[in-house]
């Protein structure tokens, strides 16, 4: 005899991540795509760029903008800055180091 359905402890990973934001940045068209899928698919608002410095260029806009990004992915793919750069750039940045 089986018991009643259990009510889950936990919203769904999708309602507990559709109010964060997500920054790609990887150079390789494929490995950006498939970032891009799985993040969608998790409801995260997603900003995409194969450029390092577009990507800086939408976290200081992101913060004009008072919508801060959550999440940063930095694909080692294509670019002529390592990721270790690109966050001390960022982190350089009071604005966008907190």
């Amino acid at each position: 005899m089986a018991g009643p359905t259990p009510i889950p402890l936990t919203p769904p990973p999708r309602q507990l991540l559709s109010s964060k934001r997500a920054l790609v940045v990887d150079g390789d068209n494929g490995e950006r795509r498939r970032l891009v899928e799985i993040l969608e698919g998790w409801g995260i608002a997603l900003e995409v760029t194969a450029n390092p410095l577009h990507g800086l260029a939408l976290l200081w806009e992101a913060t004009q903008t008072g919508r801060p990004i959550d999440l940063i992915l930095f694909g080692p793919h294509g670019h002529t800055i390592p990721a270790e750069q690109f966050a001390t750039l960022a982190r350089c940045e009071p604005r966008l180091a907190t």
